[in-house]
């Protein structure tokens, strides 16, 4: 029976969370409320708060899939040193292009939303030690001078990548295209470690 229960619950979280997506899409994530979500998935106000404390946590659910999709494909040992270090922040570039109007709503939610704060923690930390393994194999292969730190390369690469797209933000018009500018620095930080450089 409990089984049967938590199935249901389940279903009827998908519903909220699938209905609430569809009309961010839509109609722009500031124009949808609560209560419209709710009319459309066919459940009571008091249903939603059950599964989401607010609209901001269906925001930090979808952002926590698609960062998730993101980091999963990620290249290994065989790929190129800038290949590797550039792969997760485009990733993430690309769900900005992807999705401009529900990541600038992210952006604005995310300073008053403890899920989508912590949704951006675990995706850095994902980031960090992806990179942190890429700058381990890079020191074992000999693409990176022994004396580097894999662990103190990857919080670089981590700051470098999330600094990189906060200044193509705050870029006064026009802008570059995010994911040259983001390349363009990740370039030159490789280019700094590579062993032979």
């Amino acid at each position: 029976m409990t089984g049967r229960r938590e199935h249901k619950k389940q279903l009827v979280r998908q519903r909220l969370f699938d209905t609430a997506i569809a009309l961010f899409e839509a109609e722009g994530y500031d124009a949808v409320s609560v209560d419209r979500i709710v009319a459309e998935a066919g459940v009571a106000k008091g249903t939603f708060f059950n599964h989401f404390p607010s609209k901001a946590d269906v925001l930090a659910a979808w952002y926590e899939r698609l960062v998730s999709e993101a980091l999963s494909g990620l290249p290994g040992a065989e790929a190129a040193l800038f290949d590797r270090v550039f792969a997760p922040g485009i990733a993430l570039v690309d769900l900005t292009r992807m999705y401009p109007e529900m990541f600038a709503s992210k952006t604005r939610e995310a300073a008053r939303t403890p899920a989508l704060q912590r949704v951006e923690r675990d995706g850095d930390l994902r980031m960090r030690d992806y990179l942190r393994g890429v700058f381990e194999q890079a020191r074992e292969a000999g693409e990176i001078s022994a004396a580097h730190d894999p662990g103190a390369l990857a919080a670089l690469g981590l700051t470098l990548t999330t600094g990189a797209v906060r200044e193509w933000m705050i870029h006064e018009a026009p802008a570059p295209d995010m994911g040259t500018h983001l390349s363009e620095r990740i370039a030159q930080f490789v280019q700094a470690i590579e062993v032979g450089r």
